[in-house]
């Protein structure tokens, strides 16, 4: 009886203590709103140098700009997303319909959706970096083409890895089925 009521407080405090992790989810929407204001910031000066300079160069840096800003919005928004249903939103995830809502499952999907979004805009800085970078001569070449070839693979990589998952999940399932 005393290990059952025991066990109760346990679980009871911990239930309890989950909600601390408000604490980064509002602190990370926070940084999410002002990362919206610097994109906000970035077209207004991308829409003066159209209207004023009409120079195709610098609208394109600045696209690239609000691209990279977005990119990392999403990844900040993935794991507020995260954090908030897996530790402070009371769901049910036994019914069918819930389960289909959550939009992570466990951390193995948050570092999947994380990397690939991560790699693409490690590419798009990437892609900015050799608009503005002046190449003079080979090896600089080299080095950018060798950077944009790791990139690719890696995003390659990391496709058929979430790929070979969902088929080994599926599989999985099935067997479980039968």
């Amino acid at each position: 009886m005393k290990k059952e009521i025991f066990y109760k407080s346990i679980e009871w405090c911990l239930r309890k203590v989950r909600y601390l992790l408000l604490f980064p989810v509002v602190f990370l929407s926070l940084a999410l709103f002002f990362l919206v204001i610097l994109m906000a910031e970035r077209m207004r000066e991308a829409t003066q140098v159209i209207i004023k300079d009409h120079d195709a160069f610098d609208v394109l840096v600045f696209l690239i700009d609000i691209v990279d800003f977005t990119l990392i919005a999403v990844i900040i928004l993935l794991i507020i997303w995260w954090i908030y249903e897996l530790f402070i939103r009371d769901m049910p995830v036994n019914d069918h319909m819930n389960a289909e809502k959550v939009l992570i499952h466990d951390i193995d999907e948050l570092k999947q959706k994380l990397w690939k979004v991560v790699i693409v805009s490690l590419i798009v800085h990437v892609f900015k970096q050799a608009l503005v970078l002046h190449v003079d001569d080979a090896f600089d070449l080299v080095m950018l083409s060798t950077v944009v070839v790791l990139m690719a693979l890696s995003l390659y990589l990391i496709e058929k890895m979430s790929w070979s998952q969902t088929n080994h999940e599926q599989s999985d399932s099935e067997y479980k089925k039968s």
